[in-house]
């Protein structure tokens, strides 16, 4: 919508016309009668802008006694006793902001006329219409200097254009400052006025007719608008459709690929399997990772090794210090020829000795031959690692793989007994133990 500021020159026989239009006291005949939303008329606000600002006949008369007081002769019958000044907003203003914009620029309006020369308590009321097709209102002042009537000398060609380009940026200062506050549902913004000099004066009701159709222009190039929007969204519908049948059926052949893979023709429910075997399912689906996983171990049970293999020898030192501490009868118990006999401190305790017997015994038990990969009785679809024992029962030396060749694997890479550190590796839950 482009902003204009209109203004209307009176004389006194007109007054009861436009108060009634202004004031919604029609009589039965009366032509705005039908450009006028009666159910809403109860929302139109009326402000009293000086001291009995309503009261337009007593004012005018107290004008005109004035004026002849001051030139001494009688106030001429056509002279322009009343001006009036339309404004119209955006129809997508709602009532609330409407409102609240003309009560702030009456008041800025008040103070301009002042500027321009109007005496003060010119302006007598402003009406805020808002049951007509674009929301508006009619500022009403007498056009009053130096105590007399003189709208000749006031409404110049120089003061409406002064009146437009002023009121025109206090409107667009006072729509970006609402907007920059009201962030989260800003305004509609209004189009620069474009005078246009062969454009002959209209009258209050053309304005009016004016701004209506140029809503409508505008509300039609909003609908064509949304009709555009509302056919790429049907495309958009469209091509979402297609990627939605695609999605179905690549989701289909995805479940038969893993049905076939899984070999489970009998499992009642594809969701179920999905949610009880993800971790299977991606082994299965994904070999490249299982291979990468497996060097993986293989890497890690190498470098376990090699750290059992310091560890044995940390171990080695600190029983050959106990020996050295511990005395004579505890370096014989472990086969160490000792002809120095002065380093015998003390003997050892019955707890060293049987500790030692109980992890020869348990290093014994853990022959690399004895083990076998077995299905886990305790966790559906998991297999351990077990050693054969001589009653015929199986120890756990190794649980949680989720797949044989994992559990085989890691059997393969138990070395047992190592000469060179003279220990006995095995693992058990991704820690390491030794056992001499």
């Amino acid at each position: 919508m482009q902003y204009n500021f209109h203004n209307e020159k009176y004389q006194t026989k007109d007054i009861t016309g436009i108060k009634r239009e202004q004031f919604r006291e029609y009589a039965e005949n009366t032509e705005y009668r039908n450009d006028v939303d009666n159910t809403r008329s109860k929302k139109n606000v009326y402000i009293e802008m000086s001291d009995d600002g309503f009261n337009w006949y007593g004012r005018v008369k107290d004008a005109k006694k004035s004026t002849e007081k001051v030139t001494g002769k009688a106030t001429r019958k056509d002279a322009v006793v009343i001006c009036s000044t339309v404004e119209a907003v955006p129809q997508s203003w709602d009532d609330k902001t409407c409102i609240q914009y003309f009560e702030e620029k009456g008041k800025w309006y008040d103070d301009y006329l002042q500027k321009k020369g109007v005496d003060n308590n010119s302006m007598l009321s402003i009406a805020i219409h808002l049951d007509e097709t674009t929301p508006h209102a009619t500022y009403v002042w007498i056009p009053m200097r130096n105590r007399k009537l003189q709208a000749k000398n006031i409404v110049t060609k120089e003061f409406l254009i002064d009146l437009q380009k002023d009121s025109q940026e206090y409107t667009m200062n006072w729509v970006h400052k609402y907007n920059h506050q009201h962030s989260d549902v800003p305004i509609e913004t209004l189009d620069p006025y474009i005078s246009d000099s062969q454009n002959k004066h209209l009258s209050e009701q053309q304005y009016k007719e004016k701004v209506i159709a140029e809503n409508i222009q505008q509300m039609e190039q909003h609908l064509e608008l949304t009709r555009q929007q509302i056919g790429d969204l049907e495309q958009r519908d469209e091509e979402l459709t297609v990627k939605t049948q695609e999605a179905v059926e690549t989701k289909q052949l995805y479940e038969n690929k893993f049905i076939e893979i899984t070999n489970a023709p009998d499992i009642e429910s594809y969701d179920s399997v999905v949610k009880e075997n993800v971790d299977l399912k991606e082994e299965l689906s994904l070999k490249d990772r299982i291979i990468e996983r497996l060097q993986e171990e293989s890497e890690r049970f190498r470098q376990t090794i090699e750290d059992l293999k310091e560890t044995a020898e940390e171990w080695k030192n600190k029983f050959t210090d106990m020996a050295h501490k511990a005395g004579f009868r505890l370096m014989e118990y472990f086969g160490y020829d000792v002809k120095d006999d002065s380093s015998i401190r003390q003997f050892p305790s019955r707890e060293v000795s049987a500790g030692i017997s109980k992890l020869t015994e348990k290093s014994q038990q853990l022959d690399p031959k004895s083990l076998r990969v077995i299905p886990d009785s305790e966790n559906e679809r998991m297999f351990r690692v077990v050693s054969r024992q001589d009653d015929g029962t199986y120890q756990t030396v190794q649980g949680g793989f989720t797949d044989r060749d994992l559990a085989e694997q890691w059997k393969k890479n138990y070395t047992g007994f190592d000469k060179g550190t003279n220990m006995t590796v095995r693992f058990e839950n991704k820690s390491e133990h030794l056992i001499q």
